[in-house]
């Protein structure tokens, strides 16, 4: 999904909803639960679905509407899905730590593919790992990433934390994209 650019939102919501369907799917055989722990989120969320519901009915552009509804359906089955994980610490550090080695790759091939030019040219005009057009998106990443980082330099106190921090900030800073300011 970091390669496929802009122009492919409608595949990257149908991968990524089928994504979180399998992760559903997997959950529920398990036997889990799949639902939100407080009710009154629950209430929450069925409260603004279907505000959205109602408002793409009465829209003038109603393709819009029906897309941004769906991405808010989606924002609701990834909550539930988090929500619902029981919080133990030790899922708490694998999760920062896959989205640290996520960021750290997703960096560096943002590197490689602006440093040498030829294997950037075969990506879309407007993806994640080369900066196009004023934009840089890896910054969107590197904003979410690095307060994880500073709170595991916080925790942990050791070199790998203090290198995982300068790295993510020389990567914001280097991006040159104007959301990492």
């Amino acid at each position: 999904l970091t390669l496929l650019g802009d122009g492919k939102q409608a595949t990257v919501d149908v991968v990524g909803a089928a994504g979180i369907l399998c992760l559903f799917a997997i959950r529920h055989m398990r036997g889990k639960q799949v639902v939100a722990i407080f009710p009154w989120t629950n209430a929450a969320w069925a409260t603004l679905l279907g505000y959205f519901v109602a408002r793409t009915l009465l829209s003038d552009s109603v393709g819009y509407s029906i897309s941004t509804t769906l991405r808010w359906i989606m924002a609701f089955v990834v909550f539930s899905l988090f929500s619902s994980i029981s919080r133990v610490k030790k899922h708490d550090e694998e999760f920062a730590r896959g989205f640290l080695w996520f960021s750290a790759c997703t960096v560096l091939a943002s590197w490689v593919v602006t440093f040498f030019e030829p294997l950037g040219r075969g990506l879309p005009g407007m993806n994640l790992l080369y900066p196009a057009y004023g934009h840089n998106h890896v910054a969107n990443i590197i904003v979410f990433v690095f307060p994880v980082a500073l709170y595991r330099l916080a925790e942990r106190k050791d070199k790998i934390s203090f290198l995982l921090v300068l790295f993510f900030g020389a990567a914001l800073v280097f991006s040159f994209a104007r959301g990492a300011w």
